[in-house]
């Protein structure tokens, strides 16, 4: 209910809660038909049920918590009038079901700082534009092209729940009417439904994860997908990403700060105001610093701590991180490809996203490394040129437990502009 409520979507019956409704229906009018006396209430917890006896005493333990969390979100949605009006000078016109569905798993793409920077211009009820919303990108940001990849990755959302065709758009970046491409939509998925919940499953992974290799099925099916789209795809297990990606001199650790005090100015005023704070998520969320690292980083990116301090403390917390994050996976999975112009960018996030989701499919979690999509870090400098740079890197493995934090997302309708 939270979640819905503040990110909106469809409200989901799952079958055996229907059923297990109708069981318990049932059962309580045939004792009523009887002259039998009943419960005034009877709870079922199927969740708990399914669970060991320590989870099922935590889970029981947590309850008043959630069910008081979420009270207060109901509270604060009914207080407000329910859903938040569209910030915008246009009337507001509604979408056809068909693009409307598909837009709203576009929205859903994962983005730098979660600060999806796109614009869906919407043309006729089968056309809409991919163009850049450049007030949700921060400027700070050492890298000027990366709002394109996540353009892309809401590219691949596009293409991964419908048929449809891409023309890539060949105007200039300083043209005020700018656009990616045009997308025309021509029909659904056969199986929507299923994509849509491997969409709404997707998330970043940032916990620990199992071990285990990644099974041969998965890895020729993202190998395929790689080489369809003229991508290099590299597979190193966690010890070897540990001996080859950690040894970094104290030039590139600093790198990894870069533009931290910027950032931090930036992601807290963005978080600041109530819609910020329920559309883009919390400053440690969207800087991927969660928890007691995330509590420290925000301690050091004061002013009142020296800069020299606060690079060496920064950079030890990163790399003790990754070092965990290396630790604790299956396997790396490192993409390269050109990355120079916004259309190689594009398609870096459109295969980044469409592998993303064939994991998903098998079970697997995965989170994008190197900063690309959020964190302290930004991909290295001397690897960006030719047609052999890294474009992603993806911790891929089992996970051990569901994502702690899910980050929020704009209403559909704050993105969308008719053009005429």
């Amino acid at each position: 209910m939270s979640d819905r409520l503040a990110n909106g979507g469809t409200w989901p019956q799952i079958s055996y809660c229907v059923m297990g409704l109708g069981a318990l229906g049932s059962r309580v009018m045939l004792n009523l038909l009887m002259n039998r006396r009943v419960k005034p209430v009877v709870t079922v917890d199927l969740h708990a049920a399914a669970m060991p006896r320590a989870a099922a005493l935590a889970h029981r333990v947590r309850m008043p918590l959630e069910l008081a969390r979420t009270l207060w979100t109901v509270h604060q949605v009914t207080r407000k009038g329910g859903s938040r009006p569209v910030r915008s000078g246009q009337r507001e016109r509604e979408l056809p079901p068909e693009l409307a569905a598909v837009l709203d798993g576009a929205r859903l793409a994962p983005s730098t700082y979660n600060s999806q920077p796109w614009r869906f211009e919407i043309v006729d009820h089968h056309t809409v534009r991919l163009a850049r919303n450049g007030e949700r990108w921060p400027a700070v940001h050492p890298d000027e092209l990366g709002w394109a990849e996540n353009l892309g990755c809401a590219l691949g959302a596009l293409s991964y729940l419908s048929h449809g065709e891409w023309e890539a758009h060949d105007g200039a970046l300083t043209d005020q009417s700018w656009f990616a491409g045009r997308f025309r939509l021509d029909r659904l998925r056969d199986d929507f439904l299923t994509r849509q919940g491997v969409l709404g499953a997707r998330s970043t992974h940032r916990g620990d994860m199992l071990s285990t290799p990644i099974d041969c099925t998965t890895l020729k099916q993202v190998e395929k997908l790689c080489a369809d789209r003229n991508v290099e795809l590299e597979t190193m297990s966690s010890s070897e990403a540990r001996s080859r990606r950690l040894g970094r001199t104290e030039r590139d650790k600093s790198t990894l700060i870069c533009n931290v005090d910027e950032l931090w100015a930036w992601v807290r005023k963005r978080a600041d105001a109530e819609f910020g704070l329920s559309s883009f998520g919390t400053p440690h969320d969207l800087l991927g610093i969660s928890g007691v690292a995330g509590r420290l980083a925000s301690a050091l990116a004061g002013p009142a701590i020296p800069d020299v301090v606060r690079r060496r403390v920064l950079a030890g917390v990163v790399e003790h991180r990754r070092a965990r994050q290396l630790r604790n996976c299956g396997a790396l999975l490192v993409l390269r490809g050109p990355r120079q112009s916004v259309a190689d960018r594009i398609n870096a996030g459109e295969t980044l996203m469409r592998l993303w989701l064939a994991l998903v499919e098998q079970g697997y979690a995965a989170q994008p490394l190197l900063g690309e999509f959020g964190g302290l870090g930004i991909p290295s400098t001397k690897d960006t040129s030719g047609d052999s740079a890294v474009l992603a890197v993806l911790r891929v493995g089992k996970g051990t437990r569901p994502p702690t934090t899910r980050v929020a997302r704009c209403p559909l309708a704050t993105s969308v502009k008719w053009v005429e």
